[in-house]
């Protein structure tokens, strides 16, 4: 019952987080690999096309939910 206590107490966040602060016992987080410039861009386009991705999906959920508030026929407007 003890051990599991200290375990648990020196498995937490916050203990982690103080002992990585201090870096007490080590490297806590493993190291990331370097990336190549070209590896390095393309994770960033990646990274900011799935952002702006679900921003769009956002927008168009937000106009759908607008347009059924007010009863106006969004395709009709586009259409115009």
């Amino acid at each position: 019952m003890f051990k599991n206590r200290i375990k648990n107490w020196f498995n937490s966040p916050f203990i982690k987080g103080m002992g990585s602060i201090f870096n007490l016992g080590g490297n806590y987080y493993p190291k990331r690999k370097i990336l190549s410039d070209k590896e390095a861009w393309e994770e960033d386009y990646k990274a900011l096309k799935s952002d702006w991705d679900l921003v769009g999906k956002d927008m168009w959920t937000a106009i759908k939910q607008f347009d059924k508030e007010h009863n106006i026929n969004s395709d009709e407007i586009k259409r115009n």
